[in-house]
């Protein structure tokens, strides 16, 4: 396997036969130690239970005009400890929902 930075936010990976023919755990602690060192890396949740606001994976929602709504009903299902999960966050929902209606060309 060979590492070359394209820059200092990507990394491309180069797999030859033989190092595809090995051991998958090798090849997933390199994965995994690259996810527990880059926060973009680590999903949308943080080891640590958090929300990683950071994570490509919410796309431009948590920085967008209805950044604080999504924010806020994204948190409130994430935390909710309500028997159907999210049920309790239904007026935070609504106000996003209201909100990404105002901007049509942002929120498809």
């Amino acid at each position: 396997m060979e590492v070359k930075e394209t820059n200092k936010k990507d990394q491309v990976l180069f797999f030859d036969k033989k190092s595809l023919s090995g051991p998958l755990s090798e090849k997933s602690r390199y994965i995994e130690h690259l996810a527990d060192n880059d926060p973009e890396q680590q999903g949308v949740i943080l080891p640590n239970g958090q929300i990683n606001w950071g994570c490509p994976c919410l796309g431009t929602a948590s920085i967008g005009p209805c950044s604080q709504l999504f924010r806020s009903a994204f948190k409130c299902f994430h935390f909710s400890e309500a028997q159907v999960k999210g049920s309790d966050c239904l007026a935070e929902f609504e106000k996003l929902q209201n909100c990404m209606k105002k901007y049509p060309n942002l929120y498809k």
